[in-house]
């Protein structure tokens, strides 16, 4: 992860370097996630063929020599390719990763790993993007490029070294063909909990790519952009107890129940924020954090639900699917949300706002009615 956000972190020093449109600097954040897209169904179902850990050390390796290539790169079309490869390294990390951590566990134990592993995503998120800023106001953006390759190989060690080995007994099936996503598709609890992730992140990823900008259009505006910074990072850093505790009360009260409620609040939330528009400062900040909290309670109790209703031996495929319509939901969330500002609009208007803020909470409706229809 310590990669992960060092190019948008660093998005005007390339922009510069090699005297891009914003159209262009825009492909260039974004192949990462085209590349995740395009390969996480390939590789993370393979995880049902091939051990977890080694689709995770191989992924890991790719990543290395894709941000250290990426410090010495010397042309667009050539960042624009260890980009896509990284995020295809992303995608032979993230969900293999979990499985190679949970495969072996069960019940409680296994859904507090999913959701400490689940949240540490938002965390190594953040703090990519720290160390890459910082680094490169000390030695530059390939200087910020090469320590992340230096930290990403340090992860790779880790790994190799407390990376749980796979059983001898526990060898996975041969038997069925690893693409086949027909039998994940056609079981009805499972794929409630996809779409719900997939509506979770949706919100998630429209909220916060627009949220520094809806608060610079706040009464917080003049007071400077220090709060707003601050506020935009507490907002995101709220998900990590957030997701932990509606993991906790999935555990007890059961994962449907809980997310259908949270997705419930939120939804009534959604239709609300927009008015803090014209509202004091300090209730602006207050409401934003709280907001932030119950919206981002859904992701790590989704996704252990999902692990909890894999099919044996499908796990691979389930996860896989749940990445890429989840990581789908991700893409066409900022994307929905500015379509509602332009539409009402602009973000000079308060209307637009609660327009925008008021699709999330449509979305989160489709979250919570894919639980509650797709029961097993």
């Amino acid at each position: 992860m310590a990669g992960y956000s060092a190019v948008p972190a660093l998005l005007p020093h390339l922009i510069d370097e090699w005297s891009l449109s914003n159209t262009e600097g825009g492909w260039l954040a974004g192949v990462f996630f085209a590349g995740y897209v395009l390969s996480v169904l390939l590789i993370v179902a393979l995880s049902d063929r091939i051990a977890s850990r080694t689709i995770y050390l191989v992924s890991a390796a790719i990543c290395v020599l894709a941000t250290v290539l990426f410090a010495q790169v010397e042309s667009y079309s050539g960042a624009l390719v260890l980009r896509a490869m990284a995020g295809v390294a992303l995608a032979g990390t993230n969900m293999p990763g979990l499985k190679a951590l949970t495969d072996y566990l069960s019940g409680n134990r296994r859904a507090r790993v999913v959701a400490w592993y689940t949240v540490s995503f938002s965390v190594g998120a953040g703090l990519s993007f720290v160390l890459a800023g910082n680094v490169a106001a000390i030695g530059g953006w390939r200087f910020a490029f090469f320590v992340a390759a230096a930290v990403t190989a340090a992860g790779f060690i880790i790994a190799l070294l407390f990376l749980p080995k796979p059983p001898a007994t526990a060898a996975p099936s041969q038997k069925e063909n690893p693409w086949d996503f027909l039998p994940v598709l056609r079981n009805r609890a499972v794929m409630g909990f996809v779409i719900a992730y997939a509506a979770v992140i949706w919100a998630n990823a429209g909220i916060r790519q627009w949220l520094v900008v809806f608060l610079e259009a706040t009464s917080l505006n003049s007071i400077g952009s220090e709060l707003i910074y601050l506020v935009a990072a507490l907002a995101s850093l709220i998900g990590v107890p957030a997701g932990l505790l509606g993991n906790e009360l999935a555990i007890r009260y059961g994962s449907r129940y809980v997310a259908v409620r949270l997705f419930g609040v939120a939804a009534v939330a959604s239709f609300f924020v927009g008015w803090l528009y014209t509202l004091p400062g300090a209730l602006v900040i207050v409401t934003i954090v709280l907001y932030a909290f119950v919206i981002q309670g859904n992701i790590s109790n989704l996704t252990a639900g999902t692990v909890a209703s894999a099919e044996p031996g499908r796990a691979g495929a389930t996860l896989a699917l749940h990445s890429f319509i989840g990581f789908t939901g991700g893409i066409l969330g900022p994307l929905s949300f500015g379509v509602m500002l332009d539409m009402a609009g602009g973000t000079d208007s308060q209307i637009a706002w609660l327009f925008a803020y008021g699709s999330c909470g449509l979305v989160c409706l489709v979250g919570a009615l894919a639980l509650y229809q797709r029961r097993s």
